[in-house]
């Protein structure tokens, strides 16, 4: 039986003033080589990979990489 949804491969914390800079941390962390935590053991980031944002009492925020960039989706949509 094939298992769908998503799992979490990694935690961290990013620091940006916004959720676009944070997003684009995020992609510039994961996608090269040099920026890659030691102990990251996932692969690049690639169209179709979810990215929380949690923000403590803030909430949080979903977002899907998409052709062209990030795109925020609702909570249902990560299972």
């Amino acid at each position: 039986r094939q298992k769908k949804g998503y799992r979490k491969v990694y935690q961290t914390e990013i620091d940006g003033k916004n959720h676009e800079e944070c997003l684009y941390n995020v992609f510039r962390t994961f996608n090269i080589a040099d920026c890659i935590p030691s102990d990251y053991e996932g692969r690049f980031i690639a169209t179709g990979d979810i990215i929380l944002i949690d923000e403590g009492k803030l909430g949080k925020s979903y977002y899907k990489l998409i052709p062209g960039g990030w795109e925020r989706i609702n909570r249902i949509h990560v299972r």
